[in-house]
């Protein structure tokens, strides 16, 4: 009994969540919402994903959503584009970016 209750909660909570996480999505893409990160926002997460410092859904958090600084926004793409599970060449690739990430941190102050 105990078992069907918990999996027609899951179940009831997913049905619920999806509707909610699609009017969200749809909402920030209608107003062009893009989060408002820096250079060194966007250094930090890819140096936390690289060394694997980062919370469980940070990286997914990153390469997700748009960010308002169009630099910003290409180097997150990019970042976007290197798949998993990491490999030499890609760790290759995100150093490459959080170096440009870097120097464009060093330009805000």
């Amino acid at each position: 009994m105990q078992k069907t209750t918990s999996t027609i909660s899951k179940a009831l909570l997913v049905v619920l969540a999806f509707p909610v996480a699609v009017f969200a999505g749809l909402l920030s893409w209608f107003l062009n919402l893009k989060a408002q990160l820096s250079a060194t926002d966007v250094a930090k997460s890819l140096r936390d994903y690289i060394e694997g410092t980062g919370a469980d859904w940070d990286w997914d958090d990153f390469t997700s959503v748009p960010i308002a600084n169009p630099q910003l926004d290409d180097i997150r793409r990019r970042a976007a584009a290197v798949t998993e599970p990491l490999t030499g060449e890609s760790v290759i690739v995100l150093r490459e970016l959080l170096i440009e990430a870097e120097g464009l941190a060093g330009q805000e102050t």
